[in-house]
């Protein structure tokens, strides 16, 4: 198995970035990241060659969450440049991922046992 850079950032995919800060957080607006944190060092390098990253949301400091590119912000700070493509799809899932936005709803409505709508 060729090892890449998704590592534990794999999650990247439906990334809600949370962080340390004085605002409270709701299910649908995540906790910002704090100002002094540049979302470019959000992904690190494990020492692979590509990461597949998208439909990440951010919220940092007091603005409102927005889409943001992780992968080319990393890239943008960092050489050697990241791929994009990490060159597998997940075969256990049901269904595609859920927007980003969505996944915290669908976490509080159905995390826990004997809760999942089968």
């Amino acid at each position: 198995m060729r090892r890449t850079a998704a590592g534990a950032a794999l999650l990247a995919a439906a990334l809600v970035v949370t962080g340390a800060a004085p605002a409270p957080a709701t299910p649908t607006d995540p906790a910002p990241l704090a100002d002094d944190v540049d979302p470019a060092d959000l992904i690190h390098d494990w020492g692979g060659t590509a990461l597949t990253e998208r439909g990440s949301w951010l919220r940092q400091g007091g603005g409102p969450a927005h889409p943001v590119d992780l992968l080319g912000a990393y890239n943008a700070a960092h050489d050697p440049d990241l791929g994009g493509d990490a060159g597998w799809t997940p075969t256990l899932r049901a269904g595609p991922p859920l927007p980003t936005p969505l996944v915290p709803l669908a976490v509080g409505a159905f995390a826990g046992a004997g809760r999942l709508p089968l």
